[in-house]
């Protein structure tokens, strides 16, 4: 994941732990990254440091993954080693003599298969039991998709390890006027005055009704606020922007930039926007809302799934199933100055309690005898 263009939360998630473990200097840590082949060179950009170890496995990644699906891929720690092998996203690996911390973050193809790729969700229903069954144990990243994993895939409360998304506070603060106004240019947003989304664009994620609640908006309030959609493309994404293409027939202001945006440009964005909004159906963690918190952004957010877990009473709750409400707390978020300073303060203390140092010390000092 680490070697993708443009990296997924659970890619973040990874990267995020690795520089984690990297600051905490453990002497008797060794972290070593293993990629296929030809793409070694993709990790120059996440400027690790010279403690940090590449092992190379001399066949392309379609090949590894044909060979996991076949059941005829060698044990890796033949190749690169006994220890301990963390799997950031899902699959495992076959290993003969290591232990192993299988990660699954959320169980949304057990819940709501509707939102799952067919391929993704025929691959995770069929393969995913077995690699947990093979996992010394299961890592997820809320209490929340803990129980989740308990009650759909049965897997004893023993065995699984909550690690917690972080939010790293020497990049997420809050930033000057003059930066955010040198990024927002930057990315074409002309809005002076805008809310937020950051994730990618699908129906998970609620986006339709967002776009449709700013056309419910008061006139006034319409002509002074933009929705900027800052995100990658996903899944049966075509009725979102069929949404978007009609909320601005209606006078709506929706913003999406037409080029990816740079993770160092989030900090910025989220620093100029009023709130951000994140409604989604369901959500493992939600890392951008932490984000948000971080800089001082108030966060829309909806009661279901981890959020509660992440917020807790800093932000502004709202039925994700209607727009109207939707519509209704973005009006009172943007045009209420005190509570936008209240959740603020509760925000800023609410993202406080999110480490990447801590979740990897979590990883590092798992009890793998039980």
């Amino acid at each position: 994941m680490l070697t993708q263009t443009h990296m997924s939360g659970v890619g973040h998630n990874a990267l995020e732990i690795i520089r984690a473990m990297e600051r905490l200097q453990r002497p008797s840590v060794e972290i070593h990254l293993i990629v296929t082949l030809g793409k070694k060179q993709f990790l120059a950009r996440h400027k690790f440091g010279p403690a940090i170890k590449v092992h190379v496995i001399p066949l392309p990644a379609r090949l590894v993954e044909a060979l996991l699906r076949a059941k005829l891929l060698l044990p890796i720690d033949l190749l690169c080693g006994k220890g301990l092998y963390i799997f950031p996203n899902y699959k495992k690996w076959p290993l003969l003599r290591s232990r192993s911390l299988l990660y699954v973050h959320d169980v949304v193809f057990m819940r709501n298969p509707e939102y799952v790729q067919p391929k993704n969700l025929h691959y995770l229903q069929k393969y995913l039991p077995v690699w947990i069954r093979a996992a010394s144990k299961v890592v997820t990243i809320s209490q929340f998709s803990k129980q989740e994993i308990i009650d759909c895939l049965g897997v004893p409360a023993s065995k699984i390890v909550v690690a917690p998304c972080g939010v790293d506070q020497t990049v997420f603060y809050e930033r000057s006027p003059h930066e955010i106004d040198a990024v927002t240019r930057r990315h074409g947003i002309a809005a002076k005055r805008y809310v937020i989304y950051v994730g990618n664009l699908e129906p998970r994620k609620n986006i339709k009704r967002v776009v449709q609640a700013m056309t419910l908006l008061p006139d006034r309030v319409k002509q002074q606020y933009a929705l900027v959609l800052i995100g990658g493309g996903g899944w049966l994404n075509e009725g979102i922007y069929e949404a978007i293409d009609q909320a601005r027939s209606q006078g709506a202001q929706i913003i999406t930039p037409d080029h990816y945006v740079p993770d160092e440009d989030l900090p910025a964005l989220l620093s100029g926007a009023t709130a951000l909004v994140h409604p989604a159906h369901y959500e493992g963690f939600g890392l951008s809302v932490v984000q948000a918190m971080a800089v001082g952004t108030p966060v829309l957010v909806a009661r279901n799934s981890s959020i509660p877990e992440l917020v807790g009473d800093a932000g502004l709750y709202v039925d994700p199933l209607s727009e109207t409400d939707i519509a209704a707390k973005l009006q009172r978020i943007v045009t209420d100055g005190p509570l936008r300073q209240k959740l603020a303060k509760l925000g800023h203390a609410q993202a406080d309690r999110f480490s990447w140092e801590a979740s990897a010390s979590t990883l590092l000092d798992v009890d793998l005898s039980t």
